[in-house]
Order: structure tokens, then sequence, then C-alpha cells
């Protein structure tokens, strides 16, 4: 996604830069509305891409008023690859956690 965002970035700048400068041309350039719309369009075809791609499944056991999060039968899925599977998270408030992995993975 982040890939994907930065060229969806640099083409929304590229038609903005091109609509300003032909402002005052005969040459019809799309509006910023309609860049503004086809770059929408986009980014929420890679979200839907990217949402595709994983899947995560559990289900929340913890109190609805604890300030703690327990999970219990956690399976993570990306991009067909089990990567947890039927696993019990829980969450403890107070304590730090962190997660470790490639940059950009999730």
């Amino acid at each position: 996604m982040q890939n994907g965002g930065n060229c969806l970035l640099n083409l929304v700048n590229y038609f903005l830069s091109l609509a300003l400068s032909m402002k005052n041309t005969s040459v019809a350039v799309p509006s910023m509305d309609d860049v503004i719309d086809v770059a929408a369009a986009m980014l929420e075809k890679m979200e839907l891409e990217n949402a595709k791609a994983r899947s995560v499944a559990g289900a929340l056991t913890s109190h609805p008023l604890s300030m703690d999060l327990k999970i219990e039968g956690l399976t993570v899925t990306f991009h067909g690859r089990e990567i947890v599977t039927d696993t019990k998270l829980e969450l403890n408030m107070g304590r730090r956690y962190g997660l470790i992995g490639l940059n950009g993975s999730g």
C-alpha cells in the first residue's frame, strides 16, 4: 500500500500541475475535481485489493467494561498463508507491547 500510495500521490500531483500549467490554453485538461475523483477511486481499489490479501478472525472475549483486551481463536492470514493459527491473545492495560516484523508488511 505504501508504494501504491506514493505512486497515486505522484499521479495526482502530475495532473494537478498539468491542469494548472494549461489553465489559460484551449487544450482540454481534466479539472482538479476530476483528478481527485479518479485518485479517490484508485485509492479505494488499492485498499480493497489490500484487504482481500489479508484476513483476521477471532472472538473478543474480554468483559465490556474491562480495560484489558482478550481475543480467543485468533487466526491471521496474509496472502493465503496462515501467519497465526487459533491463538489466544491477551493484552493487559498498563503493559507495553511491540510487534516485530518487516517494515511495511502490515
